[in-house]
């Protein structure tokens, strides 16, 4: 079962991505606007566009930091296990813990990346732009956890990435 500290961290990443995911919604809701003053030269606007599009970069490079994150947690808590394992000290009672406790590790992992494909999906990210960067990656997600990216997935936005990316 996840201790304080996890559950802590876990919420703190859940409200620091969605965050990041609101400022660069917004950020790219004004983009077009923007565009068209942009046409008519004004130097401000200008600025403005590059800091709007500095605001994505950086949430997206936020968003990859907490997939980062996620993954090497697990990463540490299969460690753990084999360890224990290793070393013949998991016993029934110790399994159901880090059996919690990966799923827990796995479900926080997914959604970051869900949380990616969603934005791509629905085109608040150029897709064009991130598919050569994440497209083996998320295939290779999708393949090591087969199971749970099934018909009943509720990881709707990686299976639909991960779909149409093989497409094409």
């Amino acid at each position: 079962m996840p201790n304080t500290a996890e559950w802590i961290m876990a919420i703190a990443s859940i409200i620091a991505s969605i965050g990041g995911i609101l400022a660069a919604l917004v950020a790219v809701c004004q983009i077009p606007q923007l565009k068209k003053q942009l046409e008519n030269g004004n130097s401000e606007l200008r600025n403005a566009n590059l800091q709007l599009k500095n605001t994505v970069l950086t949430n997206i490079l936020s968003l990859e930091t907490e997939m980062n994150i996620r993954k090497e947690k697990v990463d540490e808590v299969g460690f753990e296990y084999e360890k224990l394992k290793n070393a013949g000290k998991l016993t029934d009672n110790l399994k159901n813990v880090y059996k919690s406790r990966i799923n827990a590790a796995l479900e926080n992992w997914f959604n970051s990346i869900d949380r990616l494909c969603f934005c791509i999906k629905n085109e608040y990210l150029i897709e064009k732009d991130w598919k050569a960067e994440y497209r083996d990656y998320i295939i290779d997600v999708v393949k090591g956890h087969e199971g749970k990216f099934g018909v009943a997935s509720k990881y709707k936005n990686i299976v639909d990435i991960n779909e149409k990316w093989l497409r094409v």
